[in-house]
């Protein structure tokens, strides 16, 4: 059974493109990063027959059938439905009825399921910082440009596992494991050649927008631009609401977010404190459906840590703020921030899941991140740390934190609680996010951002509680 999130979620997220190119127009046609984003077929144009290709590969993929039983049950669909398209007895690679074709969808489309899930979970923080590096390991019976890779490592940031990351290609049987070694900021460019069968496939893609302008048949553009909106909710007159209250104030629709919290603070400050912030809050959005009880407790954590958002096995949270912390209403409205990624925007919001890697819907706020002065000394200074040989203590440190600041959650959180203390009308709230712009941490580390730089982050919170129905 697969037990990645990530891969699963790929599954779910991939598009379908019927098609009619065959394998080599394909590879003209279709760059890796759609590749990554679809399934799809050579010479398969017909939408029912790729939506069952597509059902059964996904079941193979997720260990609910096996690929013979996958392939028996394809070949009787096309047997009924499709009588004298396809021949039975032609055992060959071209057609979509012989045991060779079917085999090979399967089985690459599980490999390239298993490398997504693999891929996301390794170049995590937590697990690059501790591993840096990938040993590429080569498979049973492999080619002898597959074979030339064996025991070689890169760093997980090398641009050559954005072209040789198994599978690379039809029938790979490559693996890779996490290593510690730093072979330094860039690997030996003794390259393979990229397969001649046109075969493209990057994980690094997985998650990220779909474009369908990349889609060049008009009719399967219009078609996949029509099911993103229908399968995401996506409110169309978001951008025209927002358009028609430049000059209105916003206001909160829906269930307000308070319903769903408890204040159990006993320190009197954090008590006002977290009142104060969901107050705000609710001032600003409402919210669909949320865990109830949620509890938000003043605990006396650990030196450096302002607030923590922990998710319980069967959908429960409780938020703790720290009784020390310097900006309470500030560090409330992060954790709620947290707590509304998990429990509001997910698709898994009984597991304690961001929603903010590649959830659809929050594709403009991650472009809108991206976009910022703040984001991109954040980036450069990671970077920059990344492709050093030899760090000292305090560079490994900086770099881990820069790691934490960078992960869409967090910036979710900090970006949340920033747009919160903007909307809302509490002045001390506000007075807390001037302090925090102003300290020497957050001038340091570029934790929030100046207000004009900001601005485009805001829209993009706009729209999406636009879209949420969380705002009208």
């Amino acid at each position: 059974m697969m037990t990645f999130d990530e891969a699963n979620a790929f599954l779910r997220k991939r598009k379908n493109l019927p098609t009619e190119l065959g394998s080599f127009e394909l590879s003209e046609a279709f760059d890796a990063k759609l590749r990554a984003q679809s399934f799809f077929s050579a010479r398969v144009s017909d939408e029912r027959v790729l939506e069952v290709l597509r059902r059964m590969s996904d079941k193979v993929s997720k260990g609910e059938i096996d690929v013979a039983g996958a392939r028996v049950f394809v070949k009787k669909f096309l047997a009924k439905n499709r009588p004298g398209q396809y021949d039975p007895e032609d055992g060959s690679i071209t057609n979509l009825a012989s045991t060779a074709r079917l085999n090979l969808i399967f089985e690459q489309n599980a490999k390239m399921a298993a490398a997504v899930g693999r891929y996301e979970v390794d170049r995590s923080p937590e697990v690059e910082e501790r591993w840096p590096s990938w040993r590429y390991i080569t498979g049973a019976r492999s080619r002898a440009d597959h074979a030339r890779l064996d025991g070689k490592v890169y760093l997980k940031s090398d641009p050559f596992w954005h072209k040789f990351y198994p599978p690379w290609e039809f029938n790979c049987n490559c693996d890779v494991e996490n290593s510690d070694e730093t072979p330094g900021s860039i690997a030996p460019k003794d390259y393979p050649e990229e397969p001649l069968s046109g075969y493209k496939f990057d994980p690094a893609h997985a998650f990220e927008s779909f474009d369908t302008g990349k889609i060049k048949d008009p009719a399967a553009r219009k078609r996949i631009s029509g099911e993103m909106k229908q399968k995401f909710s996506v409110r169309e007159d978001a951008q025209n609401i927002l358009s028609m209250n430049e000059k209105t104030a916003l206001k909160p629709s829906g269930t307000p977010v308070s319903n769903a919290l408890l204040v159990k603070a006993k320190n009197a400050e954090v008590n006002d404190s977290v009142r104060a912030a969901i107050a705000a809050v609710d001032s600003v959005h409402g919210d669909g459906q949320l865990a109830q009880n949620t509890t938000i407790f003043g605990k006396s954590l650990r030196i450096g840590l302002q607030g923590e958002t922990v998710w319980k096995p069967g959908g429960k949270y409780y938020l703790n703020i720290s009784n020390g912390a310097d900006r309470k209403a500030l560090t409330c409205l992060h954790e709620l921030g947290h707590f509304l990624d998990w429990s509001g925007l997910s698709d898994a919001p009984t597991r304690g899941k961001t929603a903010t890697i590649s959830h659809p819907m929050l594709e403009e706020w991650r472009n809108a991140v991206k976009k910022t002065e703040t984001y991109k000394i954040l980036k450069k200074r990671c970077d920059q740390l990344e492709k050093k040989d030899k760090k000292t203590k305090e560079e490994k440190e900086d770099l881990k934190h820069y790691r934490y600041l960078l992960s869409p959650e967090e910036l979710f959180a900090r970006g949340y609680a920033q747009y919160i203390a903007g909307k809302c009308s509490d002045v001390k709230i506000k007075e807390e996010l001037d302090k925090e712009l102003k300290s020497g941490y957050c001038r340091a580390y570029h934790t929030q951002w100046d207000p004009e730089d900001f601005k485009i982050v805001s829209a993009s919170f706009d729209k999406l509680f636009l879209a949420k129905g969380w705002i009208k």
